[in-house]
């Protein structure tokens, strides 16, 4: 609850701000939350003159709705946008940010936080080996990178094109990355690949409640929806539906769905996984015989994490300002809510 008022009050603060400042209103914001100290800037750069003045460690950054320049980002902070998609019910337009490269600098990215954006480019995590890192509810439009060492990333309830450990050139020749304990749970995602798995550089990969495309790696993957049977040998398919048959003698795999159509597999009978069709989002919603081996749906809405793509942070549904006729005081209609997301 404590989180809440305080994450109610930064909102708060960025209307107020707005309201107070009529020439401002319609322009994006970002506000800076250091301990008790809220700072608001405007503007398509407003991001990176936050993230500018934000602490090594510890600050939270949250951006209106609205498009803001791309950003590098060095320190160890959390970003909260209003959601990746629009919402058309309460009025409210999506965040968006061009290309966002989270780059180790010694251990000061570790700990990073990313919730509601819509990404439109590449997300990018590289340098030396990076921890902690945490994205949840965010749509990339292109491709999720992990171009270095990391260990114990999560992707949450996302959208990306592609999930990819881009390779990297030494003197021994091309490599490809470790990804120690990369979750991803609940995501709908174009081909996972690159990542190294063998003696010398195990990388592990769970999917969980997944929809995926096809993969190149020795990944671990459970009650997912896959477009294709193209999985490596030696991955791990419990609890997933494919299109065609596995051999399993060359997989760990039970309580499979095999030869089963795209179309008979979502609800709405469109023969791909894809998040849109025709411009337009899918609820993908499997058929109701299609259950994983943890007893709920497969795909994005089953598990612990069902697909919800509204952040989890209070948004402000109206809002208006009245000053007194003294113009000493301003009272303040505010109503917001928290989605009911997890």
């Amino acid at each position: 609850m404590k989180r809440f008022f305080m994450m109610l009050a930064a909102i708060v603060a960025v209307a107020g701000m707005a309201t107070a400042q009529t020439e401002q209103s319609d322009i994006v914001s970002a506000t800076l939350q250091h301990g008790d100290e809220t700072t608001v800037y405007y503007g398509q750069n407003a991001f990176q003159r936050a993230y500018n003045d934000a602490a090594d460690a510890g600050d939270v950054i949250r951006l209106s709705a609205g498009f803001f320049d791309g950003i590098t980002i060095r320190k160890s902070v959390a970003v909260y946008g209003v959601g990746f998609e629009g919402d058309a019910e309460a009025g409210l337009a999506a965040t968006r940010t061009g290309r966002i490269i989270v780059t180790q600098d010694g251990e000061k990215t570790n700990g990073c936080y990313f919730e509601g954006l819509r990404i439109e480019g590449d997300f990018q995590i590289n340098g030396t080996l990076t921890k902690n890192i945490t994205v949840v509810k965010c749509r990339v439009t292109s491709a999720m990178f992990l171009e270095g060492d990391t260990e114990n990333v999560t992707l949450r309830q996302c959208i990306f094109g592609y999930l990819r450990g881009r390779s990297y050139y030494s003197n021994s020749g091309w490599n490809n990355c470790l990804a120690k304990n990369l979750q991803v749970i609940n995501c709908s995602v174009g081909s996972v690949n690159w990542f190294q798995t063998d003696e010398n550089i195990p990388s592990t990969v769970f999917l969980d409640h997944c929809h995926v495309y096809d993969s190149n790696g020795a990944y671990v993957f459970t009650n997912c929806v896959f477009a294709t049977t193209n999985i490596a040998v030696g991955s791990t398919a419990r609890g997933c539906v494919f299109p065609g048959t596995l051999d399993e003698t060359k997989y760990t795999a039970d309580g499979n769905v095999y030869n089963r159509a795209l179309s008979t597999v979502f609800t709405d009978g469109v023969n791909n996984i894809n998040y849109e069709n025709d411009g337009v989002p899918r609820d993908l919603i499997v058929a109701d015989d299609l259950v994983g081996i943890d007893g709920t749906p497969m795909g994005i809405h089953g598990g612990n994490y069902k697909f919800n793509k509204l952040a989890n942070v209070p948004r402000i549904l109206s809002f208006d300002a009245t000053p007194s006729e003294d113009g000493k005081k301003v009272t303040l209609n505010l109503k917001a809510d928290v989605p009911n997301a997890r």
